[in-house]
C-alpha cells in the first residue's frame, strides 16, 4: 500500500521538546549503536541529505536529541534522531535519561504513540557486547507489551560490491533474527533492510502506519513509568538497568542524575 508523502516543517529540539502533539501524530526513536546509520536514514526519510550531522567512524554526529517532522497519508511522523550508545564522552546512562526524559516530555505535550527503530549496521562481522547492551536498553525503553512498537532495521547493504559479500551479510541477519532478535520478533517485533534509499526507507515507516487502528492502544514501558507513574529516571527498569552496566563513573561527570 502507497502512502503519500509530503515533508512538513522540521524543528531541532536538543534538550526538550517545543511542539503540541495530536492523537494521530507517530513518533518514532531511531536508535543504534555508534555509526549503525541512524542519521543517514533519518535524511533519507526526510529526502534531505544534510539534515541530520553523520557521524565519521566511531565518531557520533549527533550529540542531543535532534527531530524532523515528515507527512505521510494525513499523519504527522516525528523522525527522531538520539545519540548513539556507547560514547567516548558521556556514560550511556546520561544518554539513556536524554532520550527518556525527551520521550516523556513530548507524552505531555501530546505526543504519545511513541515507536522505536532500532538499527544495526550488517557490515560487522560479530556483535560486541556494546552492541548486546544498547539492545537490552531498547528493551527496557520498549518493555515486553510493546515490542509490536519496534522494528529492527539492518544497515550498510549498499557496502557490499558482490554477492558472496552480500550473502554473508544475509546470513548474519538471519542469525541476528534466530538469536538476539528472536523473542522480539515473537511478540510482534518486524525486520526491514535500509539499502541506502528512500523505498527501503519508507517500508519502516509504513510498518507502524499499517499497524495504526488495528493493534490495541500501548504505550512504551519508559512512557509509563515517567508521564504516568511519575518515577524518577533510576527507578525505571531502563534506568536501572544501564546504572547496573554502566563500568564508567558516570555519577562523577557534570551531568547531575535525578
Amino acid at each position: 500500500m502507497a502512502h503519500s508523502q509530503q515533508q512538513s516543517h522540521n524543528t531541532v529540539a536538543t534538550d526538550g521538546y517545543s511542539e503540541d502533539g495530536g492523537k494521530e501524530d507517530l513518533v518514532i526513536l531511531v536508535m543504534g549503536a555508534t555509526g549503525a546509520g541512524k542519521s543517514t536514514f533519518i535524511n533519507t526519510v526526510l529526502g534531505q541529505r544534510d539534515r541530520m550531522p553523520v557521524g565519521r567512524g566511531l565518531t557520533s554526529g549527533t550529540a542531543n536529541i535532534d527531530y524532523g517532522v515528515i507527512k505521510l497519508s494525513g499523519r504527522r511522523v516525528f523522525m527522531v534522531d538520539t545519540p548513539g550508545f556507547d560514547d567516548t564522552y558521556r556514560s550511556d546512562v546520561e544518554i539513556l535519561q536524554q532520550i527518556a526524559d525527551w520521550l516523556a516530555g513530548s507524552y505531555h505535550r501530546g505526543l504519545r504513540d511513541g515507536n522505536i527503530i532500532y538499527l544495526h549496521d550488517v557490515s560487522q562481522d560479530r556483535l560486541t557486547a556494546a552492541d548486546r547492551k544498547s539492545l537490552q536498553m531498547v528493551k527496557h525503553l520498549c518493555g515486553n507489551a510493546a515490542w509490536a512498537k519496534v522494528v529492527l532495521g539492518t544497515t550498510k547493504w549498499d557496502r557490499f560490491a558482490s554477492e558472496k559479500e552480500r550473502d554473508k551479510a544475509l546470513k548474519r541477519e538471519e542469525e541476528l533474527k534466530d538469536k538476539e532478535w528472536k523473542s522480539m520478533i515473537a511478540n510482534g517485533s518486524q525486520v526491514h533492510k535500509f539499502e541506502g534509499t528512500p523505498g527501503s526507507a519508507l517500508r519502516f515507516i509504513n510498518s507502524f502506519l499499517h499497524r495504526y487502528g488495528t493493534a490495541p492502544a500501548t504505550i512504551l514501558q519508559i512512557q509509563q513509568e515517567l508521564a504516568i507513574d511519575r518515577k524518577s529516571f533510576l527507578k525505571t527498569r531502563a534506568g536501572k538497568f544501564a546504572a547496573a552496566h554502566e563500568p564508567k563513573p558516570w555519577w562523577r561527570t557534570s551531568c547531575t542524575i535525578q
